[in-house]
């Protein structure tokens, strides 16, 4: 077995791996950045929501407002019919004392209607702008989640050439060199061999000794990164 013409071809399956590895990165985040997107949409058709139920609670206290009116009119009409069967003077007055009190009431009650009208006309025109609005945001969600979705497609049509490249490329190489290999690119976010620089590990940053770099290039054996464990190599030797 060719060491050095073994370790090349673990350069080139690295590149690839390399490639597999962001591209399957970029697939596992979509449905994360499809998530966050129907989210915040749900946010604002909650916001929507709320607004709707305020809408509903004005509707609703002004129909009360209204018995409240229906009530106090009814009152009115008895009191003024009782004003025919009074007989005596202090009695007379006392009735109109009350109707006054009941024509009062009323009034009161008539301005909180028209106020209840007028926040009722606003609170439905703002609903209607933020529907508006609400379903907008809808198609632009939509689209984005479209937009991602074909872009998971494509990532994974170029993820599906890439793994079959691959395939032929591990066909060439040691079985035992590419188990090695496998278990560090699992453990070892997707890096699992890399260059030698000025007697610097590339992986990790971390020195190595001027002997382990002679002993890489002696090419007896596969030489590891004492602090990363990654396979190292010597670029310009390949």
């Amino acid at each position: 077995m060719n060491l050095k013409e073994e370790l090349r071809k673990l350069t080139e399956l690295q590149e690839i791996d390399k490639e597999i590895f962001k591209l399957k990165a970029k697939i596992k985040e979509i449905p994360e950045k499809i998530e966050k997107i129907n989210q915040e949409f749900e946010l604002k058709k909650e916001d929507y929501k709320k607004l709707e139920e305020e809408v509903k609670k004005l509707k609703l206290t002004h129909k009360d407002r209204e018995l409240e009116l229906s009530s106090k009119e009814e009152q009115l009409r008895k009191a003024q019919s009782q004003l025919y069967q009074i007989k005596t003077n202090q009695e007379y007055q006392a009735k109109l004392k009350e109707i006054e009190g009941i024509k009062a009431d009323c009034s009161v009650i008539e301005e909180k209607i028209i106020l209840l009208l007028d926040e009722i006309e606003e609170a439905e025109k703002k609903l209607k702008s933020e529907l508006e609005v609400l379903k907008k945001e809808e198609e632009e969600k939509n689209r984005k989640v479209q937009d991602l979705q074909k872009e998971a497609e494509k990532l994974r049509e170029e993820l599906k050439i890439l793994e079959d490249k691959r395939k032929s490329k591990v066909l060439h190489i040691d079985k035992e060199i590419l188990n090695e290999y496998e278990k560090l690119l699992e453990h070892r976010q997707g890096l699992a061999i890399v260059p030698v620089k000025n007697f610097i590990c590339t992986g990790c940053n971390m020195s190595i000794p001027p002997q382990v770099v002679n002993e890489i290039k002696m090419y007896k054996k596969l030489v590891h990164c004492e602090m990363c464990a990654r396979i190292l190599y010597i670029e310009e030797e390949l």
